[in-house]
């Protein structure tokens, strides 16, 4: 499946049901997809995505980059499918409880 930005999708359109609808990360076609609601703390930039990580143990270590690319998509209202933002090339810490996912 080709994915357009801006373009809205249902995490049903890439195969994704109960339970695990309600998890961020997915794995679909052997790439990471990542979901993130309304009611989190993100922020897109012009040079990538902010989120906070839910777990401290997925904080990326401080002044280290990854080669982690995952595709984001953010839902910017309850209940309403998510926009498709792009895709990553990698990810760095952003403050002691967010990460920085690089356009």
């Amino acid at each position: 499946m080709t994915l357009t930005k801006g373009q809205r999708y249902k995490k049903a359109d890439f195969g994704i049901i109960s339970p695990q609808h309600r998890l961020t990360d997915h794995i679909v076609g052997g790439e990471l997809y990542s979901f993130f609601g309304v009611k989190m703390l993100n922020e897109i930039h012009a040079d990538g995505f902010v989120y906070k990580v839910r777990k401290k143990y997925n904080l990326v270590p401080l002044n280290t980059l990854t080669d982690l690319c995952r595709h984001i998509f953010l839902q910017e209202a309850h209940r309403v499918p998510y926009t498709y933002i792009g895709k990553t090339r990698g990810e760095k810490q952003y403050s002691s409880k967010q990460n920085k996912a690089l356009w």
